[in-house]
């Protein structure tokens, strides 16, 4: 039975959430924090598609025949790299402890890099500093700050996709709990609920590439593909696991494996 809440108890979640929605710290103060964070979130990004592509690689070729011979480290190699994804997507849409005011948490991830950019003083902010981005080229101002406001836009839009709807949110909170339960911790007494499974990871993924590309051209005014990244790991991945399974092809799969 779910715990009722007492009116005191009510009138301070709804205090605390007021002062969550307000910022504790300075436009400057933000943009530093914005530098280092797009650079961190990019760089867990790359890792997260990077295991990713491989392992639906090798995923492709299992599906594709299921009775051909498996080599003998395939189930340790696909379940690293299934932890691996796990664990960097966990980190990257982490909100940090709650007990904290956001601007307190220092937390590197998706959700707090973009609640700063926004608020209206830290867009500014970043749009005005985008203006300098080719401090040679005063002509280009104009279209500079409008690149980093659309980029902007993407990244928040990409973001509510899954935090705008039970269904994200639902599948953050699975594996925020099997993160907490069975990767980071070991509490075999703790209800886990349902399990991520392989396609939700995916779309995750997906949220995050865009969200980092986008924020890192925001932020640094710099345009590194991640999803050319991508293709190219996934060439790689391949590679890999024809020479494991001594033949084959990998392909783009949709499976409901669970994690």
């Amino acid at each position: 039975m779910a715990k009722t809440r007492s009116a005191s108890e009510k009138a301070k979640l709804a205090k605390q959430q007021i002062a969550y929605r307000q910022l504790k710290i300075t436009p400057r103060q933000a943009l530093l924090r914005l530098d280092v964070m797009a650079i961190s979130v990019f760089r867990d990004v790359r890792i997260a598609l990077s295991a990713e592509a491989v392992l639906e690689e090798g995923n492709a070729i299992v599906r594709k025949d299921p009775y051909k011979p498996r080599p003998s480290s395939y189930e340790a190699v696909s379940n690293s790299l299934l932890i691996n994804l796990a664990m960097s997507l966990a980190r990257l849409f982490d909100e940090g402890t709650r007990h904290w005011h956001p601007d307190n948490r220092h937390t590197a991830s998706i959700p707090m890099m973009l609640r700063l950019v926004q608020f209206p003083s830290v867009c500014e902010a970043v749009s005005r500093k985008a203006r300098r981005w080719l401090p040679n080229d005063f002509h280009l101002a104009d279209d500079n700050e409008a690149a980093c406001r659309k980029a902007i836009a993407k990244a928040l839009a990409a973001y509510k996709s899954v935090a705008g709807n039970p269904a994200g949110r639902g599948l953050v909170k699975r594996l925020k709990n099997i993160r907490d339960a069975r990767m980071a911790h070991n509490l075999p007494f703790k209800r886990q609920g349902s399990q991520p499974t392989y396609n939700g990871l995916f779309v995750l993924a997906d949220v995050a590439r865009v969200v980092a590309d986008e924020c890192r051209l925001a932020v640094h005014g710099m345009s590194q593909s991640l999803e050319d990244f991508e293709d190219i790991e996934r060439r790689h991945g391949a590679e890999f696991w024809r020479a494991a399974f001594g033949n084959g092809q990998g392909s783009d799969i949709g499976g409901n494996t669970n994690l």
